[in-house]
């Protein structure tokens, strides 16, 4: 197995690819498997390390990890918040008409954290 980081392309998320062997794959059972590092870091940094992995992804499933500041590349652990994806769609409805900061030309990292 192999990865590599790269940033998904129109989206603005950073994301990791897995090149990895799967018996359930139709192409010589080879398939690339991409997940997005602020969920990545979710699982480590947003949930107490006494739970475990499986209860965790239980927990992630049909939420999505919310950048509180509204900077998609702002991964520090007090950005992100995983949320459950409906109250996440209405969030970001309601502030649709309001740029966020990643729309208006952030190029550094908040200070702090």
């Amino acid at each position: 197995m192999s990865a590599r980081f790269e940033t998904k392309a129109g989206a603005g998320y950073e994301r990791w690819r897995s090149y990895e062997l799967r018996p359930s794959t139709a192409a010589d059972g080879k398939e690339d498997v991409y997940v997005a590092h602020h969920r990545l870091l979710a699982v480590v940094e947003c949930y107490r390390s006494t739970m475990s992995l499986e209860a965790i992804l239980r927990d992630l499933d049909g939420k999505d990890v919310h950048h509180r500041n509204g900077i998609k590349w702002d991964n520090r652990p007090s950005n992100l918040e995983p949320i459950d994806h409906g109250e996440h769609a209405k969030l970001h409805a309601a502030t649709a008409s309001t740029p966020t900061p990643d729309a208006g030309g952030v190029s550094a990292a908040p200070a702090g954290d």
